[in-house]
């Protein structure tokens, strides 16, 4: 059996299947970086493979679906006429219970506001039922102010309470 080229370029390290195996050359650094892409692109493989059942299986569903929710909505427009008609018989018979199911009108004020006209009304006239949310602008902060080891300081020196900065060092491997 031919070796791959791969395999030939970054071979695998005499040690690599002990458990006390360590990345102590630019050669094994080389391989365990080969090694995490390979693992890296199976995964992305087998994402790209369930991402396309879950859509083939959404389509299915649409489409064995469709007759199903077509009667669901015809019976429902039927349902709501009877259900019209009996109220105007009796206006107070808002349920109707039957065996398999039961027949329910609920009337509630639903709310529709012009947020401008609200706003400026109520801060003319009801300022009580106005709500401000205070919050540091942090951006502009940052842009600011300055660092001087974990504590911040305005331009003028003072520092500023309720914030402290803490170094963190983050850990990327990038592969192809």
């Amino acid at each position: 059996m031919a070796i791959q080229l791969e395999d030939f370029l970054f071979p695998k390290p005499e040690d690599a299947d002990d458990e006390q195996f360590k990345v102590d050359t630019p050669e094994k650094a080389d391989w365990a970086l080969r090694k995490y892409a390979q693992a890296k692109r199976a995964i992305d493989e087998y994402t790209r493979q369930r991402d396309d059942m879950i859509a083939r299986a959404n389509e299915w569903l649409a489409e064995v679906s469709k007759p199903y929710l077509e009667t669901m909505h015809r019976m429902e427009a039927l349902l709501q006429q009877y259900h019209r008609e009996q109220l105007q018989k009796n206006p107070k018979a808002k349920t109707i219970k039957r065996p398999v199911g039961v027949l329910k009108s609920v009337t509630r004020n639903k709310w529709h506001y012009r947020e401008d006209d609200l706003l400026k009304w109520l801060k003319q006239n009801r300022p009580d039922l106005v709500r401000i949310k205070e919050e540091p602008n942090k951006q502009q902060l940052k842009k600011v102010s300055k660092i001087n080891g974990e504590w911040v300081y305005t331009e003028d020196g003072e520092r500023i309470e309720g914030v402290m900065v803490m170094p963190t060092t983050e850990f990327k491997i990038e592969v192809e």
